[in-house]
């Protein structure tokens, strides 16, 4: 049985990672022309507040499986991802670029929380920034966690990408999209007058009472249909 089983297991393997490696291949070179770390171990091993302690074998699998659910999870293969792949990579070349510029101690990287655990992690903010860029075929279609973090009072800055401004409203700040100077700006504006950061968090407390709960969503819907029926045209 196990003579069977090792073959199959062997072919099993090959047909899963040798396509991922292939597809990797530009990676891996790129790492190894800018930073001799084809693996990008060096990057992943600066990421102390996802991967912490010493190295071990199981951060090496931590590793392992962000690689496979980047080349993998998007065509579905890798089943429900709590974490995107692609992410494990970008954390730590944040986390080695916050090294290099010596603000390492004041960054903090975190993973996705328990639902039930993110109303805590958001009234730790002092802001919440979604800096969302519009794409050839993409745009931000509403950004939810803007009214989370405004339910939570915690003022929302973001960019004027899709349905943004509209979300956000006069509760909260905006700025163009890829503008990094006037987010900057819209930061250091919260920073230096508590009394705003104080206002925009309750204003957008109330805008998420009065627009965004399930009850005045639902409240909305049935208008519309109330309208529709009586051929009434409405906006919301």
């Amino acid at each position: 049985m196990l003579r069977r089983a090792l073959p199959q297991a062997l072919v099993t393997g090959l047909l899963v990672f040798l396509p991922a490696l292939l597809i990797a291949a530009p990676w891996f070179w790129r790492n190894w022309t800018l930073h001799g770390d084809p693996l990008g171990m060096a990057f992943a091993r600066q990421t102390v507040d996802v991967r912490t302690g010493p190295w071990t074998a199981g951060d090496t699998a931590w590793l392992l499986r962000g690689w496979f659910i980047s080349f993998w999870g998007k065509f579905g293969g890798a089943g429900h991802i709590p974490m995107a792949g692609w992410l494990y990579g970008l954390l730590a070349a944040l986390s080695a670029l916050a090294g290099e510029l010596g603000i390492r101690e004041r960054v903090r990287f975190v993973p996705a929380v328990p639902a039930a655990e993110v109303p805590a992690y958001l009234r730790a903010m002092d802001a919440l920034v979604l800096p969302s860029r519009t794409t050839p075929v993409w745009k931000e279609q509403f950004g939810h966690v803007l009214i989370e973090a405004m339910a939570c009072e915690v003022p929302a800055i973001g960019s004027d990408s899709g349905a943004i401004p509209e979300v956000i409203g006069p509760a909260g700040l905006l700025f163009p999209e890829g503008d990094a100077s006037a987010l900057a700006r819209a930061l250091d504006e919260l920073r230096s007058q508590p009394a705003l950061r104080k206002r925009l968090g309750e204003e957008g407390r109330r805008r998420v009472l009065e627009r965004y709960t399930h009850e005045q969503i639902a409240r909305q819907t049935a208008d519309i249909y109330r309208r529709a029926l009586t051929g009434r045209r409405t906006s919301l």
